[in-house]
């Protein structure tokens, strides 16, 4: 029920189904002037919502800020946590790992292994069928990956369990208790958009683990005139990214999950 109610809200929260929605009703209302109204709400929106400028300094200040390699220590961090939502399973042949954004979450927390600033990789998260709404194979499916990279089997533990961020927090939690790992001794890994919702469920679990954010939707800031003015698909799809994340936070912290 939770997952059905989140992609409902996902639909509403979506700055398309807003335009789609005023552009409907100003065709059909019969109010001229409610038309015109509803005619400008919606160019001045666009304009807003597609500013590539505008949503690129929106996501500076919500993005955490990439750690550096050389900030974090040898010998002090234990494991590094990967949270899934970076692969797709339904492409075939099925011989394969097929990654969507996000795969440098995976990268860099094998190259945290190999510069031996954690000893073993945390794999949270199942995969879910977007259509069927079915969990299926996840963390394992990448399991492969670290294992061509050099990573022994002993190092990789995985988490197939998980729907969300909630629940990813819920089952590392035990993770870390079975294979006596201290919460503090913990590397996050995930998106950058999404490291704040991700940090706040894992608090409540008691892991107080370190940010170590991918997956950048934001860039350096600099000043285009084109940027500045022209809309872009791109920037509409930032801004729905952006609103999925607050949403989240919202229903998060109303369930109880931070």
């Amino acid at each position: 029920m939770f997952f059905l109610f989140s992609k409902l809200l996902t639909f509403l929260i979506n700055p398309l189904f807003w335009l789609m929605g005023g552009l409907l009703w100003a065709w059909l209302t019969r109010n001229a002037k409610r038309r015109k109204h509803l005619l400008i709400a919606v160019t001045v929106t666009f304009w807003l919502l597609g500013n590539p400028w505008l949503a690129n300094e929106v996501l500076l200040q919500w993005e955490v800020p990439p750690t550096p390699f050389a900030n974090v220590p040898n010998d002090k961090y234990k494991a590094a946590i990967v949270l899934m939502g970076m692969t797709q399973d339904s492409k075939s042949p099925k011989d394969r790992v097929y990654f969507m954004r996000g795969a440098d979450r995976l990268l860099y927390a094998i190259r945290l292994y190999k510069e031996g600033k954690v000893k073993k990789i945390i794999i949270s998260g199942a995969y879910i069928d977007k259509l069927s709404a079915i969990a299926a194979k996840g963390a394992n499916n990448v399991v492969s990956i670290c294992r061509m990279a050099g990573i022994p089997d002993e190092d990789i533990l995985t988490d197939e369990l998980s729907l969300n961020t909630h629940e990813n927090a819920v089952y590392t939690a035990q993770l870390l208790q079975k294979n006596g790992i201290s919460p503090a001794e913990c590397i996050m890994v995930t998106s950058a958009f999404h490291m704040r919702r991700a940090m706040l469920c894992f608090r409540k679990q008691g892991i107080e683990a370190l940010p170590f954010p991918a997956d950048f939707y934001s860039e350096d800031r600099f000043f285009d005139i084109g940027r500045m003015t022209v809309p872009s698909a791109v920037a509409i799809d930032r801004w729905n990214i952006l609103l999925k994340e607050w949403t989240g936070i919202v229903v998060y912290r109303l369930a109880g999950y931070i």
